[in-house]
């Protein structure tokens, strides 16, 4: 399998279990905004949101210095 295809594959599968998660979440803590986010040395990126009615206005595929992120 080349590369591409391996990374659709491996975005395609996160995608799915990040919904999956933001639902049960959701299901057991009545909240309106879940996001999943990365953080190196250097930046803080947004990769998944889920957002309700009046949740937060944060952007999926977001990236920002790690100095911004606070």
């Amino acid at each position: 399998m080349n590369t591409s295809k391996s990374l659709d594959k491996i975005s395609r599968k996160f995608n799915e279990a990040t919904v999956h998660a933001f639902e049960l979440l959701n299901q057991s803590i009545k909240v309106r905004t879940f996001f999943v986010g990365r953080t190196t040395e250097e930046s803080f990126s947004i990769l998944k949101v889920f957002n309700q009615e009046d949740g937060c206005l944060i952007e999926e595929n977001k990236t920002v210095p790690l100095q911004k992120s606070y």
